[in-house]
């Protein structure tokens, strides 16, 4: 096995275990986290100075709750942007211009709300571009690595949008994502040369270059997590 598929391997057997874990989150649990995450969130300067922002809309289970700062942003007069999935590689970053059009949205295939069609002029990358991008992620890594789910979305948009900045001499978009305690893990995730690391992981704590090791929750589950020995096929949703 060549070092580029022993990578891929280990991402999928990764994520098998952490989808069984994610799945044991309760919604309390689930909401109080996400509420910590949101306040570091608007405390960031990144955030606070942005103009134009994307902002993954969340899964039902298993991954912090945007709506709060999806409201927060719209009702702080940002140009928001929600990811559209457009074909099997392909992602825009689609404007969304009020909290009543959002709650109109119909559940994509996976359960979260998407944007019921796209037009060329409401994309971020043909405007102004993106100055914060809130970047999704099944794991992360006290290195800032960032485990996504399988498809490279994010690591392809990205690239794109750092290259329209760069083209028009513009700084950034910044990238942070959201990590709940769960997610945080003391493995070091296999990464290739497409794997983009935020440039801010944020957990209930606070940002990860301000956590210390010791104040982190990690589970039992979490550090009993072993990629050797395990050859079960895995199949990426």
């Amino acid at each position: 096995m060549t070092i580029e598929k022993e990578i891929v391997s280990d991402k999928q057997l990764l994520r098998k275990q952490l989808r069984k874990l994610l799945q044991t989150v309760s919604e309390k649990e689930l909401v109080y986290q996400s509420n910590e995450i949101f306040k570091h969130v608007i405390s960031l300067k990144e955030y606070q100075e942005s103009k134009n922002i994307s902002i993954y809309l969340h899964m039902p289970k298993g991954e912090v709750r945007t709506e709060n700062l999806l409201k927060h942003a719209l009702n702080s007069g940002k140009n928001c942007y929600v990811p559209f999935i457009i074909n099997s590689t392909e992602m825009e970053m689609v404007k969304l211009n009020s909290w009543e059009e959002f709650l109109s949205y119909p559940k994509s295939k996976w359960g979260y709300p998407e944007p019921k069609s796209i037009s060329e002029n409401s994309t971020a990358l043909k405007t102004e571009g993106l100055d914060l991008i809130i970047v999704p992620g099944m794991a992360f890594d006290l290195n800032g690595n960032r485990l996504g789910h399988g498809k490279g979305y994010y690591d392809r948009y990205i690239e794109r949008a750092k290259e329209f900045s760069k083209l028009r001499n513009k700084v950034g978009p910044h990238c942070v994502s959201l990590s709940l305690n769960e997610q945080l893990l003391e493995t070091v995730i296999p990464t290739n040369q497409y794997d983009i690391k935020p440039d801010i992981i944020i957990t209930p704590n606070g940002h990860l270059s301000q956590i210390n090791k010791s104040d982190i929750s990690l589970t039992e589950d979490i550090k009993n997590m072993s990629l050797e020995n395990n050859t079960e096929e895995v199949i990426i949703q």
